[in-house]
């Protein structure tokens, strides 16, 4: 049967949204009434079927100009059907043959087709092997190597007849199968399936990749937090009150009011303060941080009083001489007077030896102005 030139009309099936390949024995579902009629037709008639493929899956019903012009050449072996799958058609494929012409009448369609003349294979071996490396490349990666597939694709013995195969295993894009059903060099047909597979097998490298780093990621966080438990159940034991500091700690951060920028580097010191040991000298160090920290008057404000003239009152009174540092706190209060909102973040900086009066003239400043003083 495969050797004969058909010159009669037989059924055909148009296929939407995929493509099927010769040598292989396979269920088609069939989904459309002309569909269902030539596949009946087909087996009462002796088997004989073409397959064809729509460009557009949207026609309902298409013409000649809708269809692929290589179609496959096949034998209906049984019509099925089940209660979750619909009707479904056992075919064997054989063989690529032109579309000449389109019989569009009812009940089915039906067509007409011609041998290829120009179908080439051969049997490269560097090829083959490298075809089927990738794809059991391919099928490792994704954890779907299947032993009988592989046996099967070992024994095709030409370069077209395994690029067949390859696109009839894997799920191509409708355009790389179109390229593969029409290629009449098997050569040309096994090197797109290869390119294909390469990019795929980039792709899942990619993807198992970024699985494996998120599988270790939270394999790394839960294995923190179990250590942090021991950590904490070890202290218990211990008497140490490491773990109440912390927590002490993380309240008064979060009650703080602090910047959003500063609060997260404090939520990164008490982190850190929390994986160090009390006998650590940086936990110390960590510690009087976020203590300074916790205790700086983020949230509360007061409202200044900027007459100059009470200002250098209270100055006056409260110490005598440093004419100096007493101009300059007034020129200070004058230009936060005459700025307004504009001025921001304004700071006095007053440096000397102990027992100068750095902290009586910041207690009359803070005075002067109606601030609280906060040592």
């Amino acid at each position: 049967m495969e050797n004969e030139k058909f010159n009669q009309t037989i059924p055909a099936v148009p296929l939407r949204g995929g493509a099927v390949f010769p040598g292989v024995t396979t269920t088609i579902s069939i989904g459309r009434r002309r569909s269902l009629a030539a596949a009946q037709a087909a087996v009462e008639q002796g088997g004989n079927l073409l397959i064809l493929v729509q460009q557009d899956p949207e026609i309902e019903l298409p013409g000649k100009a809708d269809l692929v012009p290589i179609g496959i050449l096949a034998t209906v072996r049984d019509v099925l059907r089940t209660p979750h799958m619909g009707v479904q058609m056992l075919v064997e494929m054989h063989r690529r043959v032109r579309l000449e012409e389109l019989d569009s009448s009812e009940p089915y369609l039906a067509a007409s087709f011609s041998e290829l003349d120009n179908l080439t294979d051969t049997s490269d071996d560097e090829a083959i092997v490298q075809a089927i490396a990738y794809l059991e490349q391919y099928a490792d990666t994704l954890g779907e190597a299947n032993q009988q597939i592989m046996a099967v694709m070992r024994s095709k013995t030409t370069a077209g007849e395994l690029a067949d195969y390859i696109a009839g295993l894997l799920n191509m894009p409708f355009e790389t199968e179109i390229k593969i059903l029409t290629a009449a060099d098997g050569l040309e047909r096994l090197q797109i399936a290869t390119d294909y597979l390469k990019q795929e097998l980039r792709i899942a490298e990619i993807r198992s990749k970024i699985q494996q780093d998120a599988r270790e990621g939270a394999d790394k966080a839960q294995r923190e937090y179990l250590l942090r438990e021991q950590m904490r159940a070890i202290r218990k034991e211990l008497g140490e009150d490491t773990e109440s500091a912390v927590d002490e700690l993380h309240h008064k951060v979060e009650e703080a009011g602090m910047p959003e920028d500063v609060k997260k580097r404090a939520l990164k010191e008490l982190k850190r303060l929390d994986y160090q040991g009390p006998q650590s000298a940086e936990s110390s160090v960590i510690r009087t941080y976020l203590e300074w920290l916790v205790e700086l008057p983020w949230d509360k404000t007061t409202e200044d009083n900027l007459d100059i003239t009470h200002v250098r009152q209270v100055l006056d009174e409260d110490h005598y001489g440093l004419e100096d540092v007493k101009d300059r706190i007034v020129e200070y209060v004058a230009v936060r007077k005459l700025a307004g909102s504009h001025m921001k973040g304004a700071i006095i900086n007053l440096f000397g030896p102990p027992g100068v009066g750095k902290t009586s003239i910041a207690t009359s400043i803070a005075h002067a102005m109606g601030r609280e003083m906060i040592r």
